[in-house]
C-alpha cells in the first residue's frame, strides 16, 4: 500500500473510530446526543481555525526569509498535517449530516480544495512545470481563507454584517495572500520590488482597481493583477449594499422613536413576555 493511500486510510480510519467511541459513551454515560455533536463539530472548527492560522503564518515566514516553499520539506510535511487536519474535519461533519448527499455537493469545494495535491504529485514523481506547482501548492490556502470567513461571520451580531463580515475576510486574505506571493516571485527579477512593503501597495491598489505604478514581470504577477481586479469589482460593490442597510436600520430606529417614544428593541426589553 502507498504512502498517500496510508495516510488516507489512516485519517478516515480515526474520524470513524472517532465517532464510534463517541457513539459508545453516548449509551453508557446518556448524553445528549445533539449536545456531543456540536461540541465536536466545534471542537473541530478550532482545530481548522488554528490550522489554517499556522499554515498562513509559516507561509509568511518562508516568504520573508526568502525560503522556497516547493523545495522545504518541512513545510511540504507540515502542509500535509494540515491537510489532514482539514480532511478530517469534512469527514466527521460528513458523518454527522442529516443528509448526506446535499452535504456532500454543497461542501464540495471544502472537499477539493482540502486534498494535499503537492504533497500526491511530489510522491508519485509526477512531472510537472515548477508554475503549475506552485499553483497547486497554493490550494490549500483557499481553505485557510474560507476557515477564517466563518469564524468571522460567526462572530457578527446579525446576518447582514455576519455575511459582511465574511465577504471582507476574504478580500482582506486574498489581498494578503497575493501580496505574499507577488513578494516571493516578483523580488528578485522586478525592480520595483523592493521590499514587502511594495508588494502589499501593489495588491492594494489592484483590488481597488486604481492600479499600482508596479508593473509585473512574472506569469504568475500579471495572473493576479487580473484576479485582484476582479475580486475588487465584486467585493466592493458589497459595501454600498451593507452601508444602505446601516443606513435604513438607523431611519426605522429614528422613526420608531419618533412615534413610541421608544426603539422597538427596547420596548421589548421593558416587556420580555411581549
Amino acid at each position: 500500500m502507498t504512502y498517500c493511500a496510508i495516510i488516507i486510510k489512516q485519517i478516515i480510519g480515526a474520524a470513524v473510530n472517532y465517532i464510534n467511541k463517541a457513539s459508545v459513551k453516548i449509551v453508557k454515560m446518556k448524553i445528549d446526543s445533539s449536545t456531543l455533536r456540536t461540541f465536536i463539530l466545534r471542537t473541530m472548527q478550532i482545530a481548522v481555525l488554528v490550522s489554517s492560522i499556522l499554515l498562513i503564518v509559516l507561509m509568511s515566514l518562508c516568504t520573508f526569509d526568502n525560503i522556497p516553499f516547493l523545495h522545504n520539506r518541512r513545510y511540504l510535511n507540515f502542509q500535509l498535517i494540515i491537510c489532514g487536519v482539514f480532511l478530517l474535519d469534512y469527514i466527521v461533519a460528513f458523518c454527522y449530516a442529516r443528509r448526506k448527499l446535499r452535504f456532500f455537493i454543497r461542501n464540495l469545494l471544502f472537499l477539493i480544495v482540502s486534498v494535499p495535491y503537492i504533497n500526491i504529485i511530489n510522491h508519485y514523481d509526477i512531472t510537472l512545470s515548477e508554475t503549475v506547482k506552485y499553483y497547486i501548492f497554493l490550494v490549500p490556502l483557499i481553505r485557510a481563507a474560507f476557515a477564517l470567513a466563518i469564524v468571522v461571520g460567526y462572530v457578527s451580531s446579525n446576518r447582514v454584517s455576519s455575511l459582511f463580515a465574511s465577504y471582507i475576510s476574504i478580500l482582506l486574505s486574498v489581498v494578503y495572500f497575493s501580496s505574499l506571493i507577488f513578494y516571493q516571485k516578483e523580488f528578485a527579477i522586478n525592480p520595483d520590488v523592493k521590499n514587502y512593503g511594495d508588494a502589499l501597495y501593489w495588491a492594494g491598489m489592484n483590488v481597488t482597481t486604481l492600479g499600482a505604478s508596479i508593473i509585473p514581470v512574472t506569469e504568475i504577477g500579471k495572473i493576479l493583477t487580473v484576479v485582484l481586479g476582479t475580486v475588487g469589482m465584486l467585493m466592493f460593490p458589497l459595501f454600498t449594499v451593507y452601508v444602505t442597510n446601516l443606513v435604513q436600520r438607523s431611519y426605522d430606529r429614528e422613526n420608531s422613536v419618533i412615534r413610541f417614544g421608544k426603539p422597538d428593541a427596547d420596548k421589548k426589553a421593558d416587556n420580555p413576555n411581549g
